[in-house]
């Protein structure tokens, strides 16, 4: 009978421990994964706004080009910072270097700036 109750705790405690390696680890990993798949999305479904800037942001689309942009920024160095040990997952190999995951959110949420400064083509 212990032999049977052992074998359940050891079975139900790796499942526990997998589940908290999942939510803790993984899961985090893999919303900046899809963070970063939505920045890219983005940026190509709006790439007709930011290649050929005109003056200013008039229409509605343009303004939602740039609120869009601007909130993935944001959502993706918020995806970065939940990732605990972060160096180690970057040593690694598993996360985009936080360095290039700064200097991407910079540009991105700079991006609306540089394309609206009266500039005609």
């Amino acid at each position: 009978m212990s032999v049977v109750f052992l074998t359940v705790f050891s079975g139900v405690s790796v499942f526990v421990i997998g589940q908290i390696f999942i939510k803790f680890f993984i899961d985090p990993i893999l919303e900046q994964r899809k963070a970063i798949g939505q920045v890219c999305d983005t940026l190509i479904y709006y790439a007709g706004f930011y290649s050929v800037p005109k003056k200013g942001f008039d229409d509605p689309l343009r303004e939602e080009a740039q609120k869009r942009t601007r909130e993935l920024a944001t959502l993706l160095l918020s995806k970065t910072q939940q990732i605990p040990w972060y160096r180690i997952f970057e040593m690694v190999g598993v996360v985009k270097k936080r360095q290039n995951i700064i200097k991407a959110s910079r540009c991105i949420f700079g991006l609306p700036q540089i394309c609206t400064m009266n500039k005609t083509v």
